[in-house]
């Protein structure tokens, strides 16, 4: 079990880079029992992200400020922002992606082409809204699969090993708190080196 990344900590919010492979909650080898053990036992994950996703997660400290955070997320007051490599070559046009999920709920994503490399795609992706396996659905459904999300279409890359080519780059909000403006951010992973200068 690797150390934990910390980008910022106070009483009641850390937050930490991820590695893809670790899962967020739920289970006894979890970064939130991590974070528990490490820090308080009161602690809890803010959002969730995938097993195979890495980058930027948040958690809060303390139990009498939990519900101030969580209303950020509930009220869609935080800026997520993630990076992708995708199969193929993603069209210029396309810079929303919408649709649903499977319980009917509305999927909404801005897209940024940062290049088009070896017949990959590494776009910045923008969610506005935060349904499950939203960003990997989403990029299927344009027949561009996430490279390495074999559950969704994509291939398999040996450097990704079991993990896929999504990456959340960073998070923005406002402390529910202190009222500081703050952003994190997390680097590409290692494994992603073999992607054409995205470190």
């Amino acid at each position: 079990m690797s150390a934990l990344r910390v980008l910022y900590k106070d009483d009641d919010l850390l937050v930490i880079d991820k590695d893809a492979g670790r899962v967020t909650e739920g289970q006894d080898t979890s970064l939130e029992n991590e974070v528990q053990v490490a820090f308080d036992m009161r602690a809890r994950a803010l959002h969730r992200l995938d097993r195979g996703t890495s980058g930027v997660l948040a958690f809060s400290l303390r139990r009498l400020h939990h519900a101030a955070f969580v209303e950020l997320w509930e009220k869609r007051r935080v800026q997520k922002t993630y990076w992708a490599w995708v199969e193929g070559r993603w069209p210029d046009a396309l810079k929303t992606l919408g649709g649903s999920d499977a319980d009917g709920r509305e999927m909404q994503t801005n897209v940024k082409i940062l290049k088009h490399h070896d017949g990959r795609s590494f776009l910045e992706l923008s969610p506005k809204t935060g349904r499950r396996h939203q960003l990997r659905i989403q990029c299927a459904n344009e027949g561009h699969p996430i490279i390495g999300d074999t559950r969704y279409g994509g291939k398999t890359d040996a450097s990704l090993g079991e993990s896929f080519a999504l990456h959340a780059r960073a998070l923005e909000f406002v402390h529910p708190l202190s009222k500081m403006s703050l952003r994190f951010e997390a680097a590409a992973p290692a494994s992603w080196k073999n992607f054409e200068e995205t470190l």
